[in-house]
């Protein structure tokens, strides 16, 4: 089958999964005019109503950051058959759902605290399990992006140009649209025209700085520390603009890509690596594809705070988790024959030649598109660091506009993180413990947001699929638990199965005890 039908058919599949899941998301009475916490606790700075463009762009690009790259690399370990299938079908249809219903449950459950709504549906100690598995996956979350970062940026002349003069940019249209009404429409096409205008300056005049990888990584830190503390109008939803822009210039890329590149058929691909179906479960972890990650939990609570109509989280949350998989199974298709074969800090650079052979600009413009969402990513992550330390330190009590131990907490964990990434040196591994400490918080979630459909909605068809939901994560939680300690103990005698075997039985029957307890609590009260 040539790569141009076969992408037709994915293309087809993603937009029926949209208009089924569109149509499926009446269930939950969603209405235009109901108050959003934006609006009901508005206080300009993090409680901020967002126009559609510029909360899909926030979101979209958190998404589009680190995931859908990394994702890639996994098919060459697993081959190509598994990894569409997973791709395609986990986006479509458990990471849609999943996406849409986190960022609906959250901004009707927007009771100032993540944590006292994990405390009303999963126990009065949640929190204190919640809190560190967010931590571990912001972590090795923020290892990885670091260790990117620095492995792209350094000596790049354009890239070094071209995200100072787009960051300046965003930082004047913030200004000027604070004394100036601009339509939503108007605020896209000049953050389209800015963008365009960076990437010119950064062309013609190329910043060209050389530091060690401490230094970019400090610098970087101290970036995204600034940017948490901001109010979210004055970057944060103007480069939603810009990332809305850089959506279409993205796709562009790719679909110029697959119908002039020279490979044409799936000959180059393995359709499958035998001697990986053991450690399958690591391709579910590896390409998390929404249900599976924990960090779409993470900026969905960025983005549920300045979301202003309920109308705007099926578009928002369905679109970018459908649009997500499309991506990768695009980017897939057209690297096909040139996926790098271990993940390093140069996986990006290498990538991103692919481009050069359609159009010899186009590999620095792709690397400029992925840094932006990269970044983006960065701040979402730390911006959410910032809400559930907030909420953490802050329990019992009304969090202060100014709250020392979070600052102080922040940049510790940014240091530390920093420090991590000049140690770790195998990505492959960190990617694996980010992707599993998400999928426990996804598993949390997702009996959450059981409860929940059971208290409010009680529609069968939600309820068996939600329930199928978490026993699909409990029991790839459970196998990957396994699995990784099987290939991280191995040759430490009798420990490499009894430790891990340990930890998923005793996930299973915390999770099966602590699930089927609070069921059973919701039937006997009648709820």
């Amino acid at each position: 089958m040539e790569l141009e039908l076969f992408f037709f058919i994915i293309l087809a599949f993603f937009f029926l999964s949209y208009i089924l899941w569109s149509r499926f998301s009446r269930v939950f009475k969603i209405n235009c005019v109901n108050p959003t916490p934006s609006i009901e606790r508005y206080d300009r700075v993090n409680y901020v109503p967002a126009k559609f463009i510029s909360i899909f762009g926030g979101h979209f690009g958190s998404s589009f950051g680190i995931g859908p790259l990394v994702g890639s690399f996994f098919l060459v370990k697993f081959g190509l058959v598994p990894f569409l299938m997973w791709v395609v079908l986990g986006s479509a249809v458990l990471g849609a759902f999943y996406d849409f219903a986190v960022l609906l449950f959250l901004v009707r459950n927007e009771q100032g605290s993540v944590f006292k709504i994990a405390e009303n549906y999963l126990g009065k100690f949640s929190r204190y399990i919640l809190f560190p598995l967010l931590l571990l996956n912001i972590f090795f979350l923020s290892l990885i992006i670091l260790k990117f970062f620095t492995g792209v940026v350094d000596g790049n002349g354009f890239l070094i140009s071209a995200l100072i003069f787009v960051q300046v940019f965003v930082l004047l249209l913030s200004f000027i649209s604070r004394f100036i009404y601009i339509s939503q429409g108007i605020m896209f096409l000049l953050s389209a025209l800015g963008g365009a205008i960076s990437v010119f300056i950064a062309y013609k005049f190329p910043l060209y700085l050389k530091f060690d990888e401490l230094t970019w990584g400090f610098i970087l830190i101290l970036y995204v520390f600034i940017l948490a503390f901001l109010p979210v109008s004055l970057n944060f939803q103007p480069k939603g603009y810009l990332n809305s822009a850089l959506f279409i210039l993205i796709f562009v890329l790719l679909f110029s890509g697959i119908f002039r590149s020279g490979e044409k058929s799936f000959d180059s691909a393995p359709l499958f690596v035998k001697e990986n179906l053991f450690f399958l479960p690591l391709l579910f972890i590896g390409v998390s594809c929404g249900a599976l990650s924990g960090f779409h939990s993470i900026f969905s609570f960025v983005s549920a705070k300045q979301i202003s109509s309920e109308c705007h989280i099926s578009k928002v949350g369905l679109g970018s988790s459908i649009l997500e998989g499309l991506f990768l199974s695009t980017f897939a298709l057209f690297i096909l024959k040139l996926i790098p074969e271990s993940l390093d800090k140069k996986f990006i650079s290498e990538i991103s030649k692919n481009f050069s052979f359609i159009f010899p600009f186009f590999d620095k413009l792709f690397l400029f598109v992925v840094l932006n969402f990269l970044l983006s990513s960065f701040e979402s992550m730390v911006r959410g660091l910032k809400f559930i330390s907030e909420d953490f330190f802050s329990y019992d009590s009304q969090p202060s506009r100014f709250d020392f131990r979070v600052h102080i907490f922040l940049l510790l964990f940014l240091l530390i993180s920093l420090a991590f990434s000049l140690w770790w040196q195998d990505l492959e591994d960190a990617w694996y413990f980010a992707g599993l400490s998400g999928l426990t918080v996804s598993l949390g979630f997702s009996i959450m947001l059981f409860q929940w459909f059971l208290k409010e909605f009680r529609n069968v068809f939600l309820l068996l699929f939600s329930f199928s939901v978490i026993l699909f994560l409990l029991f790839i939680s459970s196998w990957g638990t396994i699995v990784l300690g099987a290939k991280y103990f191995y040759g430490y005698g009798i420990s490499f199965l009894v430790i891990p075997s340990f930890v998923a039985i005793f996930l299973i029957y915390s999770v099966s005890k602590l699930f089927l307890g609070l069921v059973y609590e919701r039937f006997r009260k009648g709820d």
